[in-house]
């Protein structure tokens, strides 16, 4: 996915600002118009013919969603995992409604294309629990449609999972005593930009500054260099190549506070980068994390699709085995509960501004006054 424009909104309320703009897709009007656009930049014959067509299920799909996720927040642990998950089901069968017209081209589709194990193992632990690709399904579809190649079989235990997730990184920390992301910083360099690493990360992937670069290199060609700059100490600099398949920024009036540390590093939200790069990560201010990998070479996961997964499995506890939900979120006894709660109250704000992304084809920046 490559956002080619930034948006940067400053409002007093983030999250009712996100459900405000799913308005406009669930009118019929409004949306036929989206999805002309949709339709016409891809390109498809007909566009007008296809929204037209379309549009009944594109606004149901959203309608359904929105309803789903909203009324997760209002609602015990109990049942909010469940839906989630549905919710978040109906808004991609949405967003692939708009990349591919005759959405669901077969009931093959309809599956989740995600499974679990059923009977769970004594002395569970959700964060050990694994959840497998199938070949068919919501889930591998999507994942082609966001340009990944074929993963039927890979299987991601919820801890990997959760080390994705930015938002979650401090807690992640505290509960694993390890460390799944690098916080990273901008400064500008004329035209271009120089972002800085915390060079440990060296001693993490054991390599090199060079074979690192080569590493970042192989998921978007050329985007860096070594920088050879005056850099800060405790970083290695590398400059990245501005285009528009791989970064862009805007200046905003006002930024935010800088690192602290270094009073002329700046955060990605103070700069407005719009990044795209599958082993770095935003939080939902838009500060950007390089993913440090995990204890055997599994490949990054856009986080949309993390979120699909660890609600999956969650919901399958809910809905197949009660007693032992229960025991998760009302035992004060598995640390992991804290890391589950954090997740239930993100995934609303996030996967929806995430997805709302997805659908604009553009990155937002929202900043709460």
């Amino acid at each position: 996915m490559i956002r080619k424009s930034i948006k940067c909104i400053c409002t007093e309320n983030p999250e009712q600002w996100i459900w405000t703009e799913y308005m406009l897709l669930q009118n019929e009007e409004t949306a036929r118009r989206y999805l002309i656009d949709a339709y016409s930049r891809r390109p498809f014959n007909q566009p007008d013919r296809l929204a037209y067509r379309n549009v009944p299920a594109f606004t149901s799909y959203i309608n359904q969603a929105t309803s789903l996720i909203k009324e997760s927040q209002t609602n015990h642990p109990w049942v909010r995992p469940i839906l989630l998950y549905y919710g978040m089901m109906s808004m991609l069968k949405a967003w692939l409604l708009t990349r591919i017209p005759d959405y669901p081209q077969n009931t093959a589709v309809l599956r989740h294309g995600l499974s679990t194990r059923k009977r769970k193992r004594e002395r569970f632990r959700f964060c050990e629990d694994e959840i497998k690709i199938q070949r068919e399904g919501l889930f591998p579809l999507v994942a082609e449609e966001w340009n990944l190649p074929p993963m039927t079989g890979e299987s991601y235990t919820a801890k990997e999972l959760f080390s994705f997730i930015p938002d979650l990184h401090p807690t992640y920390h505290r509960l694993f005593q390890q460390k799944s992301l690098a916080r990273v910083f901008f400064t500008r360099s004329g035209a271009g930009l120089l972002l800085h690493v915390p060079e440990q990360v060296l001693d993490h992937f054991h390599l090199s500054a060079e074979r690192l670069v080569d590493k970042l290199n192989q998921a978007r060609h050329g985007l860096f260099s070594l920088s050879t700059s005056r850099g800060y100490d405790g970083y290695l600099t590398l400059h990245c190549a501005c285009d528009e398949e791989g970064l862009s920024t805007v200046v905003v009036d006002n930024p935010l506070p800088p690192h602290p540390g270094f009073p002329s590093l700046s955060t990605t939200e103070s700069l407005c980068v719009s990044f795209h790069h599958p082993w770095f990560y935003e939080n939902k201010k838009g500060d950007l994390y390089l993913w440090l990998g995990n204890d055997r070479p599994v490949a990054p996961l856009p986080e949309i699709l993390v979120h699909l997964m660890l609600l999956f499995s969650l919901s399958m506890l809910c809905r197949y085995d009660p007693p032992l939900w229960g025991e998760i979120m009302l035992d004060n006894q598995q640390a992991e509960q804290i890391i589950i709660h954090e997740l239930l109250e993100l995934v609303p704000r996030k996967f929806a501004q995430l997805m709302l992304t997805a659908f604009a084809e553009e990155k937002l920046i929202l900043r709460a006054h």
